[in-house]
């Protein structure tokens, strides 16, 4: 999560997915969820930590990817 988080994900090594078995998918995903809350807080975008989006090149870079 941090190597996907730094940056706001906007390096070029951020992975854009994860690989995970079928048999621990809630699990991770709860854990997720839990290390960024821990991370930034119950609002992220509000969190003076995580960065803001560069450019628009990026931003719709990243918004394609959450399409």
């Amino acid at each position: 999560m941090w190597g996907k988080y730094i940056h706001s994900g906007q390096t070029r090594g951020t992975l854009d997915y994860f690989l995970v078995h079928e048999s621990i998918k809630e699990e991770f995903i709860a854990l997720m969820k839990n290390y960024i809350g821990k991370f930034y807080g119950d609002k992220p975008h509000e969190n003076s930590e995580f960065l803001n989006i560069v450019n628009q090149h990026h931003f719709d870079w990243l918004s394609a990817l959450i399409e």
